[in-house]
């Protein structure tokens, strides 16, 4: 067959979008390769934003709606070139040959942002859009695979491209170009997708974007996780009011998520308001779950050392007592009862010399056992034994103690 050699012949510069189609029928006839059409009309769009149009061309454009169409025209253009090479991607994974995944999905964020760019520019133009629906409805078609970019990015390990993935499918309810769609109402997977953007979000220390879809994610099942990472955020961007009420919510939804019990006690100890710590202590004690032994041991545990704090031996000791009743092998009561005791002893006067020595040998009797389940813990045991024994007058004692400090 004849093949005729392209024209040298200008291309008639009307808008952008009659150039390009007129030159794909030039280039049908002619036998051009696709990609020299594509190549073409990005030149045209290059001119257009550039400025560099033909004299005659800018002539045309006499009034502020002819601007918009020639930028709606380029626009449109852009985007039959991404749907062009996105068309090649999937011809060639429906075709099950080897193709570009992560171009795929990125043409497809690409082709959102296009087109929302285009609705933006089609209301300034027109009272009633001319193009949203048509638009909307081709995008709807695709959105999908905006969420399963986010997942294929996210198991690749690129966690800010699958928040971004995630955010944009999200976003889509908040746009007036889809707000005929309803997404929050009808759209099932939002609140799921929503928290796997906390997770990427979380993952690159995005706080502020773990934060942006919080809300919406605490809808699906995993509320113990998303209030975590939504607090993790709060005390990472120093927003602390925010951060102990969304712990106190995490108390209140899930009070066996020690998570939020460990980081209100904290809260409320870094700024010695031993009360409300040991209100909250005595409020999980109260809890159906603390009818589990071991979380009755754990908020027993906190609440012990909050009265060792407030210098309520006799309290601590009978916490302390419950707890070895709980868990005999757990060390850390004996040593809160050892302190209690030689804490009592310690202002008696030598009037009171019988209470003290009884009071110091309870003392002796638990740090002994405490450093015989901890013998690495020198630090803790060493300089109490050591007094004990001075006081006792236990010389020897006393000796192998001044070895240890």
């Amino acid at each position: 067959m004849r093949v005729k050699k392209f024209s040298n012949k200008p291309i008639e510069w009307g808008s952008c979008n009659s150039s390009f189609m007129n030159y794909v029928r030039r280039s049908k006839e002619y036998n051009v390769r696709a990609w020299h059409t594509v190549a073409v009309a990005l030149m045209v769009i290059l001119s257009s934003m550039l400025g560099t149009m033909p004299a005659d061309a800018k002539k045309k454009v006499t009034s502020k709606s002819d601007s918009l169409q020639l930028k709606i025209d380029s626009i449109q253009n852009v985007f039959l070139s991404q749907k062009l090479n996105y068309d090649k991607e999937n011809e060639k994974a429906y075709l099950k040959q080897r193709y570009d995944t992560a171009k795929l999905f990125n043409l497809t964020r690409q082709m959102f942002a296009t087109l929302g760019q285009l609705d933006s520019l089609d209301v300034a133009k027109n009272k009633k859009p001319k193009y949203r629906k048509k638009n909307s409805e081709m995008l709807d078609g695709y959105r999908r695979n905006l969420y399963n970019g986010g997942n294929y990015f996210l198991r690749k390990g690129n966690n800010k491209e699958a928040f971004c993935f995630y955010d944009d499918y999200i976003e889509c309810a908040k746009k007036p170009m889809f707000e005929s769609y309803n997404y929050n109402e009808t759209d099932s997977l939002m609140p799921q997708l929503a928290f796997w953007a906390l997770v990427a979000a979380g993952l690159q220390n995005n706080h502020h974007g773990v934060l942006k879809h919080s809300d919406l994610a605490y809808k699906w099942v995993r509320q113990d996780q998303v209030l975590q990472m939504q607090a993790n955020a709060y005390m990472s961007l120093d927003s602390i009011p925010q951060y102990a009420q969304t712990l106190r919510k995490g108390f209140d939804y899930c009070p066996s998520y020690t998570y939020f019990f460990n980081g209100l006690v904290q809260h409320y100890l870094d700024r010695e308001e031993l009360d409300s710590a040991l209100m909250l202590c005595n409020e999980a004690l109260s809890r159906d779950v603390a009818s589990d032994k071991n979380l009755k041991k754990h908020f027993s545990y906190s609440k012990s050392g909050i009265l060792l704090k407030q210098q309520k031996w006799d309290e601590c000791i009978t916490v302390s007592e419950e707890i070895i009743v709980l868990d005999s092998a757990f060390s850390m009561p004996y040593y809160n009862i050892g302190l209690c005791y030689f804490s009592k002893a310690e202002p008696l006067s030598r009037q009171e010399k019988k209470e003290k020595r009884s009071l110091l040998n309870l003392s002796r009797k638990y740090l002994e056992i405490y450093r015989d389940m901890e013998p690495k813990e020198k630090k803790r045991w060493a300089p109490l034994l050591y007094k004990v024994y001075f006081d006792l007058n236990l010389g020897k004692h006393f000796r192998e103690m001044e070895s240890n400090l």
